[in-house]
């Protein structure tokens, strides 16, 4: 597996390189080109991670996922839709709370959304309520999780809600329940092709939220990776040159 992770890495990093320098054309499709680069951070994530045992360099790269995520809201969508890319799945925020960046954490904490009424949407909502400590909005957006997960394929996902039930509550138990149906579901979701072997996001998620409430989770599975629940924010995070000004903004 560590074999193969060094293959991925030495095709991604070209890859990166040659996504930035297609950016500086404005003829190539900038918000493909964005996606790949946030799908190459995931992959160099996943070798830092697991393959170099790099906690920080890992955290970096998603601190760069996320910020490609508020790249695209800022450019792409904004003024375009009520929504955005940002809610329209909850990756980006999941991302920035893997990342332990607290300027990221809070500029997205603050974002609105009055539009999309899916399951990614009330995720991402229910992320945002958790980190401003507004319960009454966690529980709105709890109800609509569950609403949401009695069909399809959000279905693998019905953990969600038990597990913000239990973060509500400060109830350790109902948040390893939660966590724990999630976990068990983990092959029949849609994680990250490039990082689905090696974590499950909403999951590691989580249990980094309820570590920001003081509670630390014991689960032993290998898709929550321990080291990864602490919280330790990098002293520098680096981006792009492209995303300078969204970093100015934080």
């Amino acid at each position: 597996m560590i074999q193969e992770l060094q293959e991925k890495l030495e095709l991604c990093s070209k890859n990166e390189h040659l996504y930035l320098e297609y950016l500086k054309n404005p003829e190539y499709n900038a918000e493909y080109l964005i996606m790949n680069l946030i799908s190459c951070n995931l992959q160099i994530a996943a070798n830092e991670i697991f393959g170099k045992k790099d906690i920080y360099k890992g955290k970096n790269c998603f601190f760069r996922a996320a910020l490609l995520k508020l790249f695209l809201h800022e450019n792409y969508d904004k003024g375009t839709y009520t929504s955005s890319n940002l809610f329209l799945v909850s990756n980006g925020f999941m991302y920035s709370i893997l990342s332990d960046n607290p300027k990221l954490i809070n500029r997205l904490s603050i974002y609105e959304d009055n539009f999309l009424d899916t399951f990614g949407a009330c995720f991402a909502k229910a992320i945002q309520a958790c980190m401003r400590g507004d319960n009454k909005y966690l529980i709105e957006q709890i109800t609509n999780l569950e609403r949401h997960t009695r069909k399809g394929n959000a279905k693998n996902y019905s953990g969600i809600s038990i597990a913000f039930k239990g973060l509500m509550e400060f109830d350790k138990n109902t948040i390893e329940e939660g966590i724990k149906e999630i976990l068990s579901k983990h092959n029949k979701q849609e994680q990250p092709t490039v990082i689905k072997d090696y974590l499950n996001l909403e999951a590691l998620t989580l249990a980094k939220l309820a570590l920001r409430k003081g509670i630390l989770v014991n689960i032993d599975n290998p898709l929550l990776p321990k080291e990864m629940i602490p919280i330790n924010a990098l002293e520098n995070y680096k981006g792009y040159d492209i995303l300078k000004e969204i970093e100015a903004f934080l």
